[in-house]
Order: C-alpha cells, then sequence, then structure tokens
C-alpha cells in the first residue's frame, strides 16, 4: 500500500513564502539604516573565553563542569555575534539610545557587583524574586516564596541606574557584571497576551483594566465591553491588530512587549552575559556559579512560582500564529526585527 506525503497546501506555502519575504526585507532595512557598506557579515568565529572574576570554589561533577563550559561558549558566541549586527546600526542605534530610558530598566545590586537588565515576559519576575532572596532583610528566603508584589515593588533593594550619580553610573557599568536575558519575540508577544490580557498565571488588572475596552472597542458597537469580554475573550489576532495601531499612531509599543534590543540598549552596553529563556536554566544556573552563588540559590522553575502557563513549543506558537492575517504578521516581523536579528531568531522556527 503506497504511504501517503502530507504535503502543504498552496496557500499554506505561499503565506510561508511571503513571511519569509517580508522577514528578510525586514533584516535588510534594519542593517541598512546606518552605514552605506552593507556587506555581508564574516562567519561567526567563536572567541576564546575567559573569566577573570570570582567563580564558585563549590566540587563540581563532570556533567556540571562539562555544562558550564558549553554555557560559556554559547555565551561568547552569543556576544560576538551581538557586537557584529550592532556595527551595522551605527549612528541609528545611538540615535536611539540617547534618551537614557533604558537605564531604569537596569537593575543594580551593589552587593554582589551585579546589573540585571529587567526585561519582562522574559524571566522578569523571577530574576527579581532571585536577587531580592539574597537581599531581603530575612535573607536565605527561596526565591518561589518571594511575592509578586515584592519582586516589583522594592526599589531600595533593586535600584535603577538612573537613580545613581552621573559618576557612579559610569563606574558601575565599567566594573559590575552586566546581564539580560532575551526571548523570542513572538512568544514573548504571546506571553504578553495570555497574561496581560487573557489572565493566565495571575490577572493583571490594571492592565486588564486598560487593554480589554481597548480591544472590545476593535469590534464595534458592542455595549458594555467587559460583558462582551466575557462572552467572547479577544483574540491573539485581536491583540496584535491592536499592537500594530498603537505602534503606527504613537511610535511606541507597551514595555511588556517592547524590543529586548531597546529596552536594554544592547548595542550600546557591553554585558558580561546574555541569556535567553529558551535555555534559561542552564544561563541562570552560570551566572550565579559565576557568583560563587549557585549553592545559595536557584532560580526557580515555572510550577515553583504557580505559574501554570505551559512553555510555548515550536507546534504551539505555529498553531497560535496561523490565525493572524499574513500582512499584520509581516508588520509584527518588521517591530522586531532588530530582536530577531542580534539575538540570533528566526521566523523559520515558527513557519519552516
Amino acid at each position: 500500500m503506497m504511504k501517503m506525503v502530507h504535503r502543504p497546501s498552496r496557500g499554506v506555502t505561499l503565506r510561508v513564502l511571503f513571511l519569509i519575504a517580508c522577514f528578510a526585507l525586514a533584516m535588510t532595512i534594519y542593517r541598512m539604516h546606518s552605514d552605506p557598506q552593507t556587506q555581508s557579515l564574516s562567519p561567526c568565529r567563536l572567541p576564546t573565553w575567559r573569566d577573570t572574576r570570582t567563580t564558585t570554589t563549590t566540587p563540581q561533577t563532570n556533567a556540571t563542569r562539562v555544562t558550564m563550559t558549553t554555557v560559556a561558549r554559547t555565551n561568547a558566541a552569543r556576544r560576538h555575534l551581538l557586537r557584529q549586527r550592532c556595527q551595522l546600526y551605527g549612528e541609528a542605534n545611538a540615535t536611539s539610545a540617547s534618551s537614557g530610558k533604558w537605564k531604569s530598566r537596569l537593575l543594580v545590586v551593589d552587593k554582589y557587583k551585579l546589573v540585571y537588565c529587567s526585561v519582562p515576559k522574559a524571566g522578569n519576575t523571577n530574576w527579581k524574586r532571585v536577587l531580592l532572596s539574597l537581599l531581603l532583610p530575612s535573607g536565605g528566603r527561596p526565591p518561589e516564596t518571594v511575592s509578586f508584589h515584592e519582586a516589583h515593588h522594592s526599589p531600595s533593594l533593586l535600584r535603577p541606574l538612573s537613580s545613581y550619580p552621573s559618576d557612579d553610573q559610569q563606574s558601575i557599568m565599567r566594573t559590575y557584571y552586566k546581564f539580560v536575558f532575551a526571548r523570542d519575540p513572538l512568544s514573548r508577544l504571546l506571553s504578553a497576551f495570555r497574561n496581560k490580557v487573557l489572565g493566565v498565571g495571575g490577572v493583571d488588572d490594571n492592565h486588564r483594566k486598560l487593554l480589554v475596552p481597548l480591544l472590545m472597542r476593535g469590534r464595534g458597537d458592542v455595549g458594555d465591553a467587559w460583558t462582551e469580554f466575557r462572552r467572547k475573550p479577544p483574540t491573539l489576532a485581536e491583540f496584535v491588530d491592536y499592537v500594530i495601531q498603537c505602534h503606527e499612531r504613537r511610535g511606541t509599543l507597551n514595555v511588556h512587549w517592547s524590543p529586548v534590543a531597546d529596552l536594554c540598549n544592547v548595542c550600546g552596553v557591553d554585558y558580561d552575559f546574555v541569556g535567553k529563556m529558551e535555555t534559561v536554566a542552564d544561563d541562570a544556573r552560570f551566572v550565579l556559579a559565576v557568583h560563587g552563588l549557585a549553592d545559595v540559590v536557584v532560580y526557580p522553575e515555572r510550577r515553583d512560582t504557580g505559574y501554570e502557563a505551559a512553555e510555548e513549543t515550536a507546534g504551539e506558537l505555529r498553531r497560535e500564529y496561523q490565525g493572524i492575517p499574513a500582512r499584520d504578521l509581516a508588520k509584527i516581523v518588521a517591530m522586531f526585527a532588530k530582536d530577531f536579528d542580534v539575538f540570533n531568531y528566526s521566523l523559520f522556527d515558527h513557519y519552516v
């Protein structure tokens, strides 16, 4: 009996080709912003990694040493690629970072000489829990016992860089260990929609009160927004349309889905570690181990913090975004083109 081979429909194939073309165009436009020299980048060579900072003295198993070495090499490659990509932005990037707003995203932990860039929907709450578990007066508290409110309302312990005098800012940026975590842009946007609009993983009343009426307004005259919301919650397609309209009208994005590259000024700050949510367990363990903290605190798993939403798999992302009109998805990809570029994410992960 002849085996049947599944082939995508012509419509799906054209959609994929259209999105890939848009992705390629967005990348080209971003890379031509500043320097007219558009020569291709040389192949990424992996730099030799050396860390002169204090490392953990805890005896390590062979498996742990292998993991640490692997993460160190991966980090070196990520930083190398980021620097290469950023060279192509030149003055355009300098202009975007000149406002200094990114300094309010950098949280300083003087006790351990750490600077963490706070990125919503990229492990942000858990990183704040980890850092606060080391700093709270009670001491030794497991991160999962640090409440959401404590994590986001402890400015005296997690001070933004912008609150320091100018001379101190320069010293901190020169001598402290700076780290940032990125996340696949489409996964991060979906996470923001689920959490801030649908209330998955805990309802955020402030954002929900703001977003729901705006989203429901897009359906026309539906009467009471909350009644309509309960009748039929917003779809991801409606949320994406709202994000696009806000961006086209105001030129800005909500902090919960603004590009990481802009939030953290990644082309202007020489981050010592560039982590990703897709590898957060190993990456977080590495950052802590480098400072001798791996046996003191552990980055929480989702089930430890009561967050019920499952990690988005490639298949799940594909299903979620298939309902988005190709034109809208192309606009979203263009908005996050810099994150796709400097952090080496690919649209192929979702649609091919």
